[in-house]
């Protein structure tokens, strides 16, 4: 670049004014033309190359460095294993109090159990001493009953006994007749027989009132004997419902000694299980008052994480302006080496996203959604119109810088918009393209094709 045009100018007064434009920063070459001392310009031009050299390494160096540092991978794995770490633990610490609370209303639980069991076998016990009672009283109307029964078996015995006379006294009638009948004919043949007639007929008159009396006695007792049969009937089959009432309420009543036993077990398990629960409960208490100290922890722990995120973002941001004033204004890099820087830039590019959803820093839409403007993108254009052969090879390279810009301008309003998980995908989707985008430029780097 010629910055003197051929005039009187001193070369000591042209030299004065390229070093202090170096002083200021702005490193050019001279042309050695314009110099009568042509030593004197080719010295100089040789000094400011070399130093322009010399800073290549650092440059690279540099750019290097924020490789490495501009990597936002370690710091965001970081950050999402301690973010998941938290969540984790508020969902144990939630988890945790809705046990407790559970637990605690199953303690209430077993204590109304506990209540209503202890009733029941309160119940059962008052019910156990009524059959006691009501087995007692069967027993003794079973004892009555047989009493009962065993007299109406005599009285039984002895309305046959009865009858058995009633006989006797049929037959005395039978004869007492026959005894008439003779004495009539006996009569008959005597002379003088009115007072034996008499008799006879008085005799024969008592024996047919006699049989009549013996005739209804006997209807009688056929009817109480019927009666009696009828009543022994229903004093036996009395006996047998009783007999068998009896046996059932003796059943009933160890069913309900073994429920009630039952029940005391159940009382006493129930009773362990309450003790369980309460200590269970306390336990859980303690676990969740731990979990919750530990989430609480965990949320500073994530707050701790981030500041060395920020502070990393920072001194990154630094290492970069230097990175980028070396190489804009102190160096003389070659198209190969550009290629490394600009993919080192891409790498920070789509680091920088991840900052901004993060809130490390605030992104400014103007950088994001105008690859044209970019350090590639004017490189791309300068090669477009300096070898047009040579900027065909780079059309993969172009459409996925493109479309890193394209997915990182989309982050950054989806970010705006809140969507936090959103912003992230659209991030993985940057990342994915970068890596493609770097792959791309290291295949176009190794093809010597600059």
């Amino acid at each position: 670049m010629h910055l003197f045009k051929k005039s009187k100018t001193s070369d000591k007064a042209k030299l004065l004014s390229l070093m202090q434009s170096a002083a200021e920063g702005s490193f050019t070459l001279c042309n050695e033309q314009d110099f009568k001392d042509k030593q004197l310009a080719h010295a100089y031009n040789a000094l400011i190359h070399k130093f322009l050299q010399s800073n290549n390494q650092t440059a690279m160096d540099l750019n290097e460095s924020m490789d490495t540092i501009g990597n936002c991978s370690h710091v965001r794995t970081m950050l999402q294993i301690v973010e998941h770490q938290k969540n984790n633990l508020n969902l144990v610490a939630s988890t945790g109090e809705s046990l407790s609370e559970s637990i605690s209303e199953s303690e209430q639980i077993i204590h109304t159990i506990n209540k209503d069991v202890a009733s029941a076998y309160q119940t059962s016990m008052l019910s156990k001493k009524a059959m006691e009672e009501t087995i007692t009283n069967v027993n003794q109307s079973y004892q009555a009953i047989l009493q009962a029964n065993q007299s109406m078996n005599g009285f039984s015995e002895k309305s046959v006994a009865i009858k058995n006379i009633l006989k006797i006294v049929s037959n005395i009638a039978d004869r007492t007749q026959i005894l008439a009948l003779n004495a009539r004919i006996e009569a008959s043949r005597s002379s003088d027989g009115k007072g034996f007639a008499i008799v006879a007929n008085e005799i024969g008159t008592l024996s047919v009132d006699t049989q009549e009396s013996v005739k209804q006695m006997e209807q009688f007792i056929h009817e109480i004997l019927t009666d009696i049969q009828q009543l022994v009937e229903q004093f036996d089959n009395l006996k047998s419902v009783l007999e068998t009432s009896s046996n059932f309420v003796r059943e009933t009543e160890q069913s309900v000694f073994e429920m009630a036993e039952n029940m005391q077990h159940v009382i006493d398990q129930i009773t362990n299980l309450y003790t369980q629960i309460n200590t269970q409960n306390a336990d859980t208490k303690s676990f969740t008052e731990h979990a919750i100290m530990i989430a609480k922890d965990s949320d500073l722990l994530s707050t701790h994480c981030k500041q060395p995120g920020k502070d990393m973002y920072t001194i990154s941001r630094s290492i970069d302006k230097i990175r980028t004033r070396i190489i804009k204004s102190q160096s003389t890099l070659s198209q190969s080496e550009l290629l490394d820087v600009y993919n080192t830039d891409h790498l920070i590019f789509t680091g920088r996203l991840y900052n901004m959803i993060e809130g490390f820093e605030e992104l400014k839409l103007k950088n994001l959604n105008q690859p044209a403007k970019c350090k590639f993108g004017i490189y791309l254009q300068k090669l477009n119109s300096e070898q047009p052969s040579t900027a065909s090879l780079f059309r993969q390279a172009n459409l996925l810088h493109t479309r890193l810009h394209e997915l990182a301008t989309a982050c950054f309003y989806a970010n705006e918009s809140g969507d936090k998980e959103q912003a992230l995908k659209l991030f993985e989707q940057a990342q994915n393209t970068y890596q493609n985008f770097s792959a791309e430029l290291k295949r176009l780097k190794s093809a010597d094709i600059v």
